[in-house]
Order: structure tokens, then sequence, then C-alpha cells
């Protein structure tokens, strides 16, 4: 990134070098899936992303001997032992470790350097890696951080222009800063959970660490603002940024309804307040549903004629306010309408009468979706011990420039290739091979 003028623009660029991170170095210490979503987003945008691993860190709840299932057929969720690893066809193959499904989505296009900081000569390659980077980014807990010497005051005596990111679960100050946290606990924490659910249900929590999502997003803005920052005033930047703030952004409403009211939000599972009917519906084959909404009384009047029953034609259901009071009989006489039609050709059919409908898209219907494949957003990777795969691309399209998009990597993948960078002849790499400081694979 170059260094903008007063005007914001870089100085003697076009605005692609600004957009393009090429020349930027980014050692990532990062788990699951924010951290890691963080560090995609800034490969993708062209830097160099030099994942840090443990020899451990993709076997945490993972184990050795794990076997295919041969009972397992496409469709079914797979056995307790097999389904934390998201492997293609249910099969964690012999190199299981390089095949995990979550790994390989939310860390393609970075390197891999399997270090451990704590063994033999560690710590001295690290801090070689930091003075020639430009960003240290991690998502593990305060006390982790402080355990690595990953902080922003450690990192900076060492590189005194380096942007440090920490994006924890709860912030780095405060009395929660040092619990650790999954997405799962932040959609509790959040009071997003206890906002979710049917009428007259208690909580639900949602099918996704959603938090996650939200948080690595946040972290990959705040990074860059960082990153154009530093060049702004060469000195060294650190953010802290808590995953559990990110999210409460999308509670906005929930919050200020709470504030004035005094109590909790009403869970009104997928109905509108305002809206009616507005729901999810079911339709032919299995698992197979429909969202519709109607936003109007000529919506209203439009899916009556649409669907032909005259039990929506009483004169009660031509107010917002008949309908809502009636959702539960609407519902049962949509549902038995949906329920014997193709999703997709019912949702066409809806959309052309000017009434807002979707399928509730499966993977598999994604993977085929005309639009997606038109616009090229999903790629074909030819992933280490899994071979070819499809993965979603990169959402962001501009006139002459292309996101950078390869393969996550293998454990240690690219252990020697770095050393060698930094000066390790052949005898050093087999030596810290030998003190188990680099691996390429888990220990047994």
């Amino acid at each position: 990134m170059s260094r903008p003028d007063d005007t914001g623009s870089p100085v003697g660029s076009d605005w692609r070098a600004a957009f393009d991170l090429d020349g930027v170095r980014v050692l990532e210490f990062t788990v699951a899936w924010a951290g890691p979503m963080a560090g995609r987003w800034l490969g993708e945008f062209g830097a160099d992303v030099i994942k840090i691993e443990h020899p451990t860190s993709r076997g945490l709840a993972m184990g050795s001997g794990m076997t295919a299932d041969p009972n397992w057929q496409r469709g079914q969720l797979p056995g307790p032992a097999l389904r934390n690893g998201i492997f293609p066809d249910n099969d964690p193959g012999e190199h299981w470790w390089n095949r995990l499904g979550h790994f390989n989505k939310m860390n393609r296009t970075k390197r891999s350097l399997c270090l451990d900081l704590k063994a033999p000569g560690g710590r001295e390659i690290f801090e070689e890696l930091v003075r020639r980077s430009d960003v240290v980014l991690n998502n593990y807990s305060p006390r982790g951080v402080l355990s690595l010497g990953i902080d922003h005051e450690s990192l900076r005596a060492i590189n005194p222009r380096i942007v440090t990111v920490d994006l924890s679960g709860f912030g780095a100050t405060g009395p929660e800063y040092d619990q650790v946290s999954w997405g799962p606990i932040l959609e509790g924490a959040s009071g997003m959970a206890h906002a979710t659910g049917y009428a007259g249900s208690g909580p639900f929590k949602q099918g996704l660490a959603f938090p996650d999502a939200v948080g690595g997003l946040h972290g990959t803005v705040a990074l860059l603002a960082a990153l154009w920052e530093r060049d702004v005033t060469g000195e060294a930047v650190h953010v802290d940024a808590s995953q559990l703030e990110t999210y409460l952004q999308f509670a906005g409403d929930l919050c200020l309804t709470t504030s004035l009211t005094g109590a909790p939000p009403a869970r009104r599972g997928n109905r509108a307040e305002d809206l009616a009917p507005q729901g999810v519906y079911p339709c032919r084959g299995e698992d197979r549903w429909l969202a519709l909404s109607v936003p109007d009384d000529a919506a209203w009047a439009r899916l009556v004629e649409l669907v032909g029953d005259p039990a929506l034609t009483a004169a009660g259901y031509r107010s917002v306010e008949g309908r809502r009071a009636a959702h539960d009989q609407l519902d049962t006489v949509l549902a038995a309408w949906t329920a014997g039609q193709d999703a997709h050709e019912l949702m066409a059919r809806l959309q052309d009468a000017a009434i807002p409908a979707g399928v509730a898209m499966s993977n598999e219907d994604l993977i085929g979706d005309p639009h997606l494949i038109e616009r090229e957003f999903l790629v074909t990777v030819d992933q280490t011990d899994a071979g070819p795969l499809t993965f979603p691309g990169f959402p962001v399209h501009a006139d002459g420039w292309q996101p950078t998009v390869r393969a996550a990597p293998a454990l240690g993948q690219h252990n020697e290739e770095i050393l060698r960078w930094l000066g390790y002849d052949e005898g050093a790499i087999a030596a810290l091979r030998a003190s188990g400081t680099i691996a390429d694979v888990p220990p047994a």
C-alpha cells in the first residue's frame, strides 16, 4: 500500500495499487473461523499470509486412527467421530489433517509454517519473520497472546512499524477480557440466542457460529484501516477487536426496544412485526423450503389470486392487522399449497407476481446455481490430499484486478521455502525438524 496524499489517494499510483495488497506480509496465529476468515480475505486481496501453526493446531478435537464409515451415504449427517472434520466424502484418509473441510475452506491462499515457538530456535525464527512483516493477526485469548509473546508491545520492540490485530472473544480489557469463546458462546453472551426462537418457545441457537463470520469481516476492515493508518503515520498500530461487540452491532434495534420497554425482545420465529403473512413453507421433496413475505395489501391480493383457495378470501384478511391475528390459519393454508410444488419453480412464479420469495438453498443448490456460476463466484482448487474441490470464491469484483485464490496449504507445506528465505541452510533445517521445532505431520 502506498502512502496517501492529502486527498487520500495513493501517491504515484492509480487506485489499483491501494486495492491490491501485493507486498504486504501477514503473520497469522488463528484457529476456527473468525481469525482465518480475516487472514483469507487479506490473502485474496494479494497479501502474503503466512499461517504459523503449532504441530497440534489442526488436531484439536480430532484424533488418529479415524477411518471412513462404510455405511455413510451422501446427504446423511456423519457420525460423531468424523462430524467435526467435515471430510470430503466423509473419509478422513491417511493424512486427515490436510483433508479438514473447515480448515481448507477458511485458510486457502496462505502459506503454512508449522512452528513451535517454544521449541529450540522457534522464537528466533518468529522474530526474524516479524522484522520482515507488516501485520501480526491473532484470534487467541489475551492470556494466550501473552503466553506466546505476540502482544503488541513485544512485537513493536522488534518491528516499530508492525500492525497488530487481536480478534479475541471479549476484547483485551474489562472484567471478562480473559474469557475464551467460540461462536455459540458469543451468541449466548450477546443475548442474540435469547431473542431467537418461536412464540412460546425458549431460546434457540442458530445452526452455525454466525458471530465468527461477523467478527472475521469486522477484523478484516479494521486491519485494512490499520494498514492505511500505519502508512500515513509511519508508526505501529494496534487493533483490539472484540468479537462480542462486533456481533452486538446486529442487535441495535433489539437493544433499543429493550431499553425503552424494559422487556426482552419477543421471539417471533420467521414472522415479522409489521408484515403478514411471512414465513418459511415446505415444498416438494425432502427438507425443501421456500421463504415468502407479503409486504402490503396489494401483494396479499396477488397472492390470494395465485393460490386460488377460497379460505384466503375472507374480508378480515385484507388488512395486515387481520392477517397478523390469523397468522396460524394462513400458514396452514399456505403450507398445504406450497407442499406439492417445486421450490425453484414456485419462487419464480411468486417473484413474477412481485411477491418477495426465495428458496432456502442447500449447499448442493448453491454449487449448481447458474447465477453464482456465471459470476465465477464458485472456484475449484486442487487441494493437497483431497483433490479438486469446489469452494465459494471471492465476492469482490473490480475492473482490471483479479483476486488471488489458491488451495489451502498442507501442514508445514512451506517450512523449507520460508526458512531458506530467512537464511537457514539444509543442515539447520534438518536440525529444526529433528528437535520438533518444525513439522509437517501432527504428533502421534
